[in-house]
């Protein structure tokens, strides 16, 4: 019988948090640009960024295999008439890439709040703004400047 010295290194295994879904509205029939790396202080928890890589990818065996990586994370592109889309990220530890564990999340774009159409009113004295079921009055278009109330 012989016996032998050797080193054991352990680490800590490597984790990935499962996030929040990632929300956007789309106008329909349009493509929609969404943000994943948005998602990477979830992924990540408390490990450090510096030693730990998120990669993105669409499917989960390419996750694991670490092949076909979303190369424009930030820049993500839904593809029309999609809903929703399941996303694949692995963490890897850099100092020991063998180190790594997957997990997905959802990609989900919501139909844009309905609005009241209202005609537009040309008044040189006095306008009543009518009551809208949708929407809110504002003094500049896209909701922005001064909001107004109905009566």
């Amino acid at each position: 019988n012989a016996v032998y010295d050797f080193q054991l290194l352990v680490n800590n295994p490597v984790e990935a948090n499962k996030p929040n879904p990632v929300e956007a509205c789309f106008v329909p029939g349009s493509t929609v640009n969404v943000d994943l790396t948005q998602t990477q202080p979830e992924i990540l928890g408390q490990q450090d960024p510096a030693i730990y890589e998120v990669s993105y990818f669409n499917l989960r065996e390419d996750a694991e295999k670490n092949r076909k990586r979303i190369e424009t994370p930030a820049q993500y592109q839904v593809a029309k008439g999609q809903k929703s889309k399941t996303i694949w990220t692995r963490v890897q530890d850099l100092h020991m890439p063998e180190c790594i564990a997957t997990v997905s999340f959802e990609v989900v774009l919501n139909d844009p709040p309905p609005v009241d159409s209202v005609e537009d009113v040309v008044e040189c004295v006095q306008y009543i703004l009518p009551e809208i079921t949708h929407g809110n009055y504002f003094t500049q278009s896209g909701g922005m400047g001064k909001a107004l109330f109905a009566g």
